[in-house]
Formats: C-alpha cells, sequence, structure tokens
C-alpha cells in the first residue's frame, strides 16, 4: 500500500488492533454508527460544512478543554490545529503526542489515556461559587 507522509496505511491498522482495549473500542464504535447511519448523515453533512471554515469563536470558550493532538498527524498537521486551538481557547490545557498519528486516542493509548483521567478528575473537582462542581457522568448525588 502507498505511503503518505511517512504513514504506512498498511501497517497503522494492524498495529493499532494489537492492543485489546482498542480494538474493543474501535468494535463497538462500529456497531454503534453502523446501525444508525441513516439517522446519522444529516449531522455529519453538517459537520463537513462546519469544518470548512477556520473562524470559529474559539476565545469564548468558557468550559476546560484538553486538546489532544498527534505530531505526526498527516491528515491534520499539528502545527495548523492542535496548536492553534491550544493557543486560542483560554487556558486550554494542549497534549501534543510527539510521534502521534491521525487517530492518537488510539495509537498512543498509554500517553493519553493518564492524562485524559486526571484532566477529568481535575474537572470534576472544581468548585464554583462556593459550590461543588456538578458530576461529569451518571446523576448528581
Amino acid at each position: 500500500m502507498a505511503q503518505r507522509a511517512g504513514h504506512d496505511q498498511a501497517e497503522f491498522p494492524a498495529r493499532t488492533l494489537q492492543n485489546p482495549e482498542v480494538r474493543l473500542l474501535l468494535y463497538e464504535m462500529k456497531l454503534l454508527g453502523g446501525a444508525r447511519v441513516g439517522e446519522r448523515l444529516p449531522g455529519a453533512f453538517s459537520d463537513v460544512m462546519i469544518t470548512r471554515t477556520r473562524n470559529y469563536p474559539l476565545e469564548q470558550v468558557v468550559l476546560p478543554v484538553l486538546v489532544v493532538h498527534g505530531t505526526a498527524d498527516p491528515l491534520v498537521p499539528f502545527e495548523q490545529h492542535g496548536k492553534v486551538l491550544g493557543q486560542r481557547i483560554p487556558g486550554a490545557a494542549l497534549l501534543s503526542v510527539e510521534g502521534g498519528e491521525y487517530v492518537t486516542i488510539f495509537t498512543h493509548r498509554g500517553a493519553v489515556s493518564p492524562r485524559v483521567v486526571q484532566f477529568l478528575q481535575a474537572v470534576a473537582n472544581v468548585e464554583t461559587d462556593g459550590r461543588a462542581a456538578a458530576p461529569l457522568f451518571g446523576a448528581a448525588q
């Protein structure tokens, strides 16, 4: 198979699927996505149209954000995307994964997962106006 920007397209899926946890996640995504593709198409087309602009008001984002981006992404260059998001979103945390490719959350799961957990734990413990923040997942206790 042909290479693009130093990216071996034949080796990539095999390497990614070697991790049993990633394999399960990809399988579940395939099941969930494929079963309702007809319902998802209008949203997908909307996403495509939205991504054609670069004029997002990122400076107005007020929620905690963790930007995860691989430095070796052959499709969405880090310097033009991940780095820019990290700079424009107020208070954003940027996790640049050295050598990370297009699906860094899968290909570099060992490096990404602990940082995502740390970020979510920190966000869940934030207090606002003296009140505990609402839980990120599940019902409030």
